[in-house]
């Protein structure tokens, strides 16, 4: 249990030898807000310190799963993980404005960079939640495996990243874009359903607009 009893007002662990590191320090804004659920044995929570986080929630329903959150993020998710011997891995400084994470299957993983957003409706899925079957055999056909999502990543509002995709550093996903094959060039912009590239040569900041422009007249003033 590491740091805290079963008790505490956040946490719910209803399983056995679960490993919860998410000090209780004032830096630490998912205690005061979030909420993380434990069902199983031998999982292992990670929670990155300072946090931002205004709220959200962590829940984990199986065994041998990994959940590790870098420090720095901010605003709030809600991740839920059903199966065994899965992981997520978010690296440090990322915003997500009500951001859906799902992992249904055993042996999956999602594994986002650094620096990156996602907006209000995004949704990251690492299955199909049902099984398709050949229709002679009646073998199940799509399996879940990974997404990887590199650094510095806007997905924008609305879009759906679905299972075995992964999408490069430094990118925009339009809104209401679908991700359903992998996004391989950085410094690009993809929209649609399914997403495709639609220009090359960009980068993204998280100032606005006039903010950015601001910064280029100084540069070209010097």
């Amino acid at each position: 249990m590491g740091l805290f009893s079963k008790s505490h007002k956040w946490l719910t662990d209803k399983g056995t030898d679960n490993k919860i590191s998410c000090p209780a320090l004032r830096e630490n804004n998912f205690i005061k807000a979030g909420k993380l659920i434990v069902r199983g044995s031998n999982n292992e929570v990670n929670i990155g310190v300072p946090n931002n986080l205004e709220g959200g929630s962590i829940t984990i329903i199986g065994n041998n799963n990994k959940v590790t959150l870098g420090k720095d993020c901010y605003c709030w998710f809600d991740l839920q993980l059903v199966g065994n011997n899965c992981e997520v891995l978010i690296g440090e400084h990322n915003g997500f404005k009500d951001c859906a994470i799902r992992l249904n299957e055993d042996n999956t993983k999602i594994i986002i960079g650094d620096d990156g957003m996602f907006a209000q409706g995004s949704r990251i899925t690492c299955t199909d939640f049902h099984a398709i079957l050949d229709y002679d055999t009646k073998k199940p056909i799509n399996p879940g495996k990974e997404i990887i999502i590199g650094n510095h990543v806007w997905v924008t509002v609305d879009v759906k990243v679905m299972k075995n995709t992964h999408i490069a550093d430094d990118v925009i996903i339009g809104a209401g874009s679908i991700v359903t094959k992998d996004l391989a060039e950085s410094h690009a912009i993809y929209a649609g359903s399914p997403a495709k590239l639609i220009k090359k040569g960009i980068t993204w900041t998280q100032d606005s607009y006039n903010a950015a422009m601001q910064k280029y007249l100084s540069s070209i003033k010097e």
